[in-house]
């Protein structure tokens, strides 16, 4: 059973658009944990790892042209190589991905600080695990 966190959207621009702010993402996200593993302008493919604290995910994203200005966006995100984060953790990093992706099509600026004011800490969760792992561990002591 698969249970990487996919994503399915019908996305209202034309390729060339979401194409040149995927783009505009990686390059203004590279110092904050954003970069290119594989990229096909032909096949309009795109391999991305995210790195967020200490949870790396690669973003699989392929775009079809349904129509002028309709693309069907589907995006699959794994685990790198040894690492474990959750399927929560996964569908995360890709949801902020896909946050930064929409401002930019809807007119923002795809700055650095906009990345990274739209990428989740992983800290609180680092924190909250840590603590809740606590609180268990010492009830059953």
């Amino acid at each position: 059973m698969n249970q990487n966190p996919t994503k399915e959207l019908q996305i209202n621009f034309p390729i060339s658009q979401v194409k040149e702010k995927i783009e505009a993402v990686i390059t203004a996200g590279k110092s904050s944990g954003y970069k290119y593993l594989d990229k096909n302008d032909a096949f309009n493919t795109y391999r991305i790892a995210i790195v967020s604290g200490i949870f790396v995910g690669i973003m699989n994203v392929t775009l079809t042209e349904i129509e002028e200005n309709k693309v069907q966006w589907k995006s699959e995100i794994m685990n790198a190589s040894g690492g474990n984060a959750q399927p929560a953790v996964l569908s995360r990093l890709q949801d902020d991905f896909l946050n930064i992706l929409s401002k930019g099509l809807m007119g923002e600026d795809i700055t650095i600080d906009l990345v990274k004011s739209n990428k989740s800490g992983c800290l609180g969760m680092i924190v909250l695990f840590i603590s809740v792992s606590t609180l268990i561990t010492s009830f059953f002591l």
